[in-house]
């Protein structure tokens, strides 16, 4: 059998996975010693406890001497990280820009037609009212007619998310599409801004006076 034209390595030990070239995946990497690598240094790890900003002209002076013709780029390790983060701040920005377009539409859409409906039952409010109905339960009705609605909505929504969550996953960092916190947070967000929507069509229905509904009919 032919030598092999490589030396065998000894492994001496195993390090956890370090994210350092992409953030989303750690890399498959073997750790050699410098005199036993066969590549050229491109990357140079500093530690220092002074402000990087203090130290980056004495480094980069130091590795001129060195490598007069190379190219020299000092940066700090959150400048690093920062730019590795870059697409998940995107990802994170065109989110969070298109949950509270939806979060408003959705605000818009459950008062109107809250407030509709609540117009469109003021003979029907007023009877009851004259009748003897309280503010309390007339507010608790108008409540009970807007959770009937966003209940469904939420729960289709998470059927959405269920349905796509591959998809979202590819998008996300550290983040798991089907979280079950998550899931709860979103659904309580939406009963939240269903209650915020409605406040005024229910304090709306409170006020409406029967004498003035049944003198209308």
């Amino acid at each position: 059998m032919g030598r092999s034209p490589a030396p065998w390595w000894t492994i001496v030990g195993v390090v956890a996975d370090i994210r350092y070239r992409e953030i989303a995946s750690a890399p498959f990497d073997v750790y050699v010693a410098f005199q036993q690598s066969w590549f050229a240094v491109s990357d140079l790890m500093i530690r220092t406890s002074a402000p990087p900003a203090n130290v980056a002209p004495a480094v980069r002076a130091r590795l001129r001497q060195i490598s007069p013709d190379g190219i020299i780029d000092v940066a700090s390790m959150e400048q690093v990280v920062a730019a590795h983060e870059a697409p998940w701040r995107a990802n994170r920005l065109f989110f969070a820009l298109f949950g509270g377009l939806t979060v408003l539409l959705a605000m818009v859409g459950v008062y109107a037609m809250l407030a509709s409906s609540v117009s469109e039952q003021s003979r029907d409010i007023g009877v009851r009212r004259a009748l003897g109905a309280s503010d309390h339960r007339i507010v608790r009705d108008v409540l009970m007619d807007a959770t009937r609605v966003a209940i469904p909505g939420a729960l289709a929504g998470v059927g959405g998310c269920v349905a796509i969550s591959r998809f979202i996953g590819a998008l996300l960092f550290e983040v798991r599409p089907l979280d079950p916190m998550i899931l709860v947070a979103v659904v309580t967000s939406v009963l939240a801004v269903t209650a915020i929507a409605c406040a005024f069509p229910a304090w709306r229905a409170a006020r409406v006076d029967p004498a003035v509904c049944l003198r209308a009919e």
